[in-house]
């Protein structure tokens, strides 16, 4: 019985508690009414402005990317020491935007344009419509610098163009433009967001026009506001001191037909423009609402009241529900533990005991055994995290693919030298058989390579002595699909376990196979890779007889001009006698560090924290260092902060001197933070010596 009123009386406060709701609200909606037509117009406001501000922020991340691109080329002519025929076939080669064109101009206007798909043209600026562009091409240097709006002699189209001295070997004085469009510009910045008729212009802070529309009908900003709106001198100085003080704000003007507009303007970053937006009156946005629109709200209040009795008998299913969930959960969890439990400390006591072995043993024979025990551990540990980031990384949808051109003989090459002693070791007869005549692919050949190896070694662990396994590889053309079957005579697997064979840490307890070690995340990550490569994943297997997976994935073609993958080599005379600062807070790393580099002539000094580091950095000469390995997480100073610390330094070499990062923080968002910071790659810990040297000589050279 007390339940029962306790459910009752629960019922009728939830009724009262809706009524008072309902209350609330639509005392709220009459209020909000009444000042509802302040509030669109100030909504308006913030709308234009966003607007205006993300098209200020599209400007300068535009014109940041073509500084940078035209300040590559002119710094690698420059290296190069390229002659002018040299460097027109440089930059033709790298051409390929075909929305923007390059152009080489002497400073009397005569020069050649670089036209996507077309031979060079010759280009005349000599007319009197182009003086002011001499004039800028006559001063021009080193420094980047830009030209305001101007007819293009090759397009004929109102252009921008970024331009600088280019110093070639045979002398040839010269000024590189890079130039594009202002309509391909004008749609990237048509940030209207429904104002059908907002129009946007970029001035300077003097008022002149970077690049003007047909809605402003004048020669500069300030201009148009005092024709057609009879400023007083006061109310233009005053504008004008205004508009160039601050960095955002608005305005309200007569446009060229009369009407009340809103000028909204806000800085473009890392430049000396301003961007403007203008919005008529009456083209703001309206939403009409009257007393029926009330009605609705009230009659959907009163529904809400009916779905909460509704809810109020089911609320004890769904806790119930709830419960069940958690303690899936918690067993899932407690599974995991335990799983990862054994699976990282049987390879920790193989590593823990054989070091004690190790340093009581005195043969070498016996220790060079230890320590590749102790490799092979350290190996099985890094597979295990490396795993469980994949899986982790796919399931949140943050890995990405990098397609490279990637055949079927480079696949049996990489796969082959793996799986082959694999098999040897068991006596395992293992074959790939491929279409010789097939095509190069776009594939990620990384993780291609990880499906395959997963199945492959799964294949080799449950596969007894004398056993078979194949790989076929093959494309079919008129599907445009590529095929790979890996098929075995092992254990196989039972039709229960094939229902959760892809789920995470799922493994079949097979008293036929005398080999259980793993972590049961191989399959997982197969079905993964697969689905985010839009492929399809088929299994065939049946106890004691073996399985065949059968995997498809789209096809798409290399182009036959696609660059090959580089290898970087390491060039050890270059790496001899360089001086490597290194930023390590762990004594025991730190040594390993600076064993590494000595194997290779290098010279290392060590840092315990961030702040030691950049006090040796700052105390030692220009270019005492010629690269720093730079830890992240360290007391004192992160490796984040001391990278921009560094970079920071009024002195030469602080801003080009190589800074590797060398982290156990291995995620895609470290090596972000890293490259963000100033830093010029990223290696995870733990180190791979060759891979190390190699990025050394690659950022030394």
């Amino acid at each position: 019985m007390m339940d029962i009123r306790g459910k009752k009386h629960n019922v009728l406060f939830i009724i009262l508690v809706n009524m008072v709701i309902v209350i609330l609200i639509v005392h709220t909606i009459v209020g909000y009414s009444i000042s509802y037509r302040t509030q669109l117009h100030e909504q308006n406001i913030a709308d234009i402005t966003n607007l205006n501000q993300a098209s200020s922020n599209i400007i300068s991340a535009f014109f940041y990317e073509q500084r940078h691109r035209l300040s590559d080329v002119v710094r690698y002519i420059t290296n190069r020491n390229m002659s002018r025929q040299e460097a027109l076939a440089f930059i033709r080669e790298l051409q390929s935007d075909k929305s923007s064109i390059y152009e080489i101009v002497n400073p009397d206007g005569v020069g050649q344009a670089l036209v996507v798909g077309t031979q060079d043209e010759e280009i005349f600026y000599t007319s009197n419509d182009y003086a002011s562009m001499r004039n800028l091409l006559a001063m021009a240097d080193a420094t980047l610098k830009y030209m305001p709006e101007f007819t293009d002699a090759i397009t004929v189209h109102k252009s921008f163009a970024l331009y600088s001295k280019v110093p070639f070997s045979d002398g040839a004085d010269n000024v590189l433009l890079s130039v594009f469009s202002s309509d391909s510009f004008e749609n990237m910045i048509d940030m209207r967001g429904g104002y059908d008729s907002m129009s946007t212009v970029l001035v300077d802070k003097e008022g002149n026009y970077i690049f003007g529309s047909s809605d402003f009908k004048s020669d500069n900003l300030f201009k148009y506001f005092y024709t057609f709106n009879n400023l007083s001198r006061d109310q233009r100085n005053a504008l004008a001191r205004e508009f160039g003080s601050r960095r955002n704000g608005l305005f309200q003007f007569k446009n060229s037909r009369g009407e009340l507009c809103v000028f909204v303007y806000a800085e473009v970053p890392d430049t000396d423009w301003v961007c403007v937006s203008c919005v008529p009156l009456s083209s703001f946005h309206v939403n009409k609402r009257d007393y029926r629109y009330t009605l609705m709200i009230i009659i959907y209040l009163v529904s809400l009241l009916a779905i909460d009795l509704a809810w109020m008998y089911n609320i004890n299913k769904r806790l119930k529900e709830s419960v069940d969930k958690e303690k899936i959960a918690s067993e899932a969890k407690t599974d995991f533990l335990s799983r990862m439990s054994h699976d990282i400390r049987t390879p920790l006591n193989v590593i823990i005991g054989t070091t004690y072995l190790a340093e009581r043993e005195e043969s070498n024979a016996v220790m060079k055994k230890y320590l590749s025990d102790i490799d092979a551990s350290g190996k099985f540990l890094l597979s295990l995290v490396n795993d469980i980031l994949d899986l982790n990384k796919v399931e949140q949808g943050k890995m990405e693919l990098h397609p490279v051109p990637y055949s079927f003989a480079e696949l049996k090459s990489n796969l082959g030298s793996i799986i082959t002693p694999l098999c040897k070791d068991k006596g395992i007869k293992f074959s790939i058989t491929i279409d010789e005549q097939a095509p190069a692919f776009l594939l990620d050949s990384i993780r291609v390579n990880q499906i395959l190896f997963n199945l492959l070694s799964n294949s080799a662990k449950f596969t007894p002595i004398g056993g078979t396994i194949e790989l076929f590889c093959s494309y079919d053309t008129k599907e445009a699909l590529i095929d790979f079957v890996v098929k075995d005579n092992g254990c196989g697997m039972s039709e229960a376990f094939q229902k959760h064979m892809f789920e995470a840490f799922t493994q079949e307890q097979n008293p036929n196979s005398s080999t259980s070690k793993g972590t049961g995340l191989g399959l997982a990550i197969v079905k993964n890779l697969v689905s985010l490569m839009e492929g399809n994943v088929e299994v065939q297997s049946e106890l004691g007889k073996g399985s065949s997976f059968h995997i498809t994935l789209p096809a798409i073609l290399a182009k036959t001009t696609e660059a090959k993958q580089t290898h970087v080599t390491i060039n050890e005379e270059l790496l001899k006698g360089k001086r490597v600062l290194v930023f390590e807070d762990n004594a025991i790393n730190a040594q390993i560090a600076l064993h590494i580099l000595m194997t290779k002539g290098l010279i290392g000094e060590t840092a315990a924290n961030g702040k030691q580091g950049l006090d040796l950095f700052i105390a030692s000469p220009p270019n005492s260092y010629d690269a720093i390995l730079m830890d992240l997480r360290m007391p004192e100073m992160d490796g984040l902060e001391a990278t921009r610390a560094i970079r920071n330094l009024d002195r030469p070499d602080a801003r080009i001197i190589p800074i590797i990062a060398m982290t156990a923080n291995a995620y895609d968002s470290d090596v972000r933070n890293c490259l963000d910071a100033g830093m010029n790659a990223h290696l995870a810990k733990p180190i791979n010596p060759d891979l190390l040297f190699s990025t050394l000589s690659d950022l030394l050279k």
